[in-house]
């Protein structure tokens, strides 16, 4: 059976002590909530109220490996339908950098990229990570790797 990977596509991972969620919000945008739960079976629309750990690039492979169990797909709410814009910094020149709009690039002062994050794609390994660092109050080091230089 194929998997679905379709805008609005709920997602949970089992991290072992606990369980989290996200969402494919755009292309391969994915959003994760901030929220904890014990179980994987939840009310959806509880997590609509729930802040924004992060939104990231993630490689479909999460979810038609089936690492990532989708839950569910509903249709966007608005606040889910604005571009996540980007960071992208030129390779041997810090100082070129550009904030990237779903493919449309802006140049910007290296300062303006500050609290974006850059466009890379991350796998289903290292966000799992990310979020156990997040959660473990520890410094995650895929996520300082691809820190502004």
């Amino acid at each position: 059976m194929k998997i679905p990977i379709k805008l609005g596509t709920y997602f949970v991972i089992n991290l072992g002590d606990y369980y989290v969620f996200g969402r494919i919000i755009e292309g391969y945008i994915f959003v994760f909530f901030d929220f904890q739960s014990s179980k994987e079976d939840i009310d959806l629309d509880m997590l609509l109220e729930q802040n924004i750990l992060f939104s990231i690039h993630v490689g479909w492979a999460a979810i038609t490996s089936k690492r990532w169990k989708v839950l569910a797909i509903k249709p966007l709410e608005e606040k889910f339908r604005a571009v996540v814009p980007f960071f992208v910094q030129e390779i041997g020149n810090d100082d070129l950098c550009w904030i990237d709009y779903n493919g449309e690039r802006i140049q910007v002062s290296k300062i303006e990229c500050i609290g974006f994050e850059r466009l890379a794609t991350w796998n289903a390994i290292h966000v799992e990570q990310r979020i156990r660092d997040h959660y473990d109050g520890k410094p995650n080091m895929y996520l300082l790797g691809l820190r502004l230089r």
